[in-house]
């Protein structure tokens, strides 16, 4: 076996998350309350944002290989806390290993396949499909280990994540390139090429707005499945058959990658105002699977394009930072979103968001249409 068909395997099966789905109700048996579980999730993000780009240049310096292994190890910490909580405290604790965990992962994990890789586009539109599909499986799979115990999901995440260890720890890897003596060092130099270079400045800019949007569509399937009268028992299916449009975006970018980045943002923001047309519940579930095509295009087009620019002795602090900000805009996002949604309808909230993503990320559209 290559290494980077260790690296591949690794990454695949780590893209499993069996206990996303029960979070909340599996808190609630533990005489948690649903504040209580959301403010563990608050704790996450906080967490997530404060460790991001550190994470990052610990990876350029030192290992990205090293980097993951140390993430896999802090999840599965965070999933023994969770088999044995019983106060707030521990909650907390979890909300922090957990950050931890997917900033360790979060920028290495793409640089580390980058390394490895021949072909790094095809290999990365390889692993977006197949880890999408994962994702989705496990999903469903989730919830129904937990209808039988809630701890099988939370043992068998322990496994997937021990599992994507052992296949990376044979991973050989090139000794890395250090331009700088120190870790510090490393860190401006990430910074300095986002600021440098205004190709990478306004790409980071728009990935970071748009991919906020991705990371917190989970948040809008339960407004939106609600205002169009859906039974819960269908959320799921609704979601998963959503979460499997994102592998035919990744397609659809390897076909048309080089279709103008202008006509493909505007489709997506189109897509964001069909998905709050909840009078017309046709319309609204055909703009959550054009958003979701969109995630997969967007999602590979940003990772192709930013390896292109970026030097590797700054690859995984420029992904890192990238995701820093990312977390920092999702932030906003959430608050606007519980703003809008306690006064307002669906509807509203999905203008809003598309008109807030719109008007701050136009000018970063147009730059990168004129460097392409």
């Amino acid at each position: 076996m290559t290494d980077l068909q260790r690296v591949k395997i690794s990454l695949l099966i780590a893209s499993a998350r069996f206990w996303v789905i029960i979070f909340v109700l599996y808190l609630t048996t533990k005489s948690f309350s649903s504040e209580q579980a959301f403010i563990s999730i608050g704790i996450f993000y906080i967490a997530s944002v404060i460790l991001e780009f550190p994470t990052g240049v610990i990876g350029d310096y030192f290992s990205h290989k090293l980097s993951i292994i140390l993430g896999y190890f802090s999840l599965i910490l965070s999933m023994i806390v969770l088999l044995s909580i019983t106060s707030f405290w521990q909650l907390m604790i979890f909300g922090i290993l957990a950050a931890l965990g997917a900033a360790l992962i979060s920028g290495s994990n793409t640089a580390l396949l980058h390394s490895v890789s021949k072909d790094f586009k095809k290999d990365s539109v390889q692993l977006s499909i197949f880890s999408t599909i994962i994702s989705a499986f496990a999903l469903a799979l989730g919830s129904w280990l937990a209808s039988y115990d809630f701890n099988y999901a939370f043992y068998f995440q322990i496994f997937i994540f021990v599992s994507a260890t052992i296949f990376l720890i044979p991973v050989k890897i090139k000794k890395q390139e250090k331009e700088r003596g120190n870790i510090f060092a490393t860190a401006k130099e990430g910074l300095k090429n986002v600021f440098i270079d205004n190709h990478l400045l306004h790409l980071t800019i728009f990935s970071s707005l748009i991919t906020s949007l991705f990371l917190n569509l989970k948040w809008f399937y339960n407004p939106l499945f609600m205002e169009l009268k859906i039974d819960v028992v269908y959320w799921g299916i609704l979601g998963g058959i959503a979460f499997l449009f994102i592998p035919l975006g990744s397609f659809l970018y390897k076909k048309f990658s080089k279709i103008n980045i202008l006509l493909a943002s505007l489709f997506l923001f189109i897509s964001i105002f069909f998905m709050g047309v909840t009078k017309f519940s046709v319309l609204a579930v055909l703009g959550l699977f054009l958003v979701h095509i969109m995630r997969g295009f967007f999602g590979v087009k940003f990772n192709v394009d930013t390896n292109k620019i970026v030097k590797p002795i700054a690859r995984a602090s420029v992904l890192s930072f990238q995701s820093l900000l990312t977390r920092l805009i999702s932030m906003i996002i959430v608050f606007i979103s519980g703003f809008i949604l306690e006064r307002f309808s669906f509807f509203v909230l999905m203008c809003v968001v598309a008109v807030f993503l719109f008007t701050f990320g136009i000018y970063s559209v147009l730059k990168i249409n004129k460097f392409e």
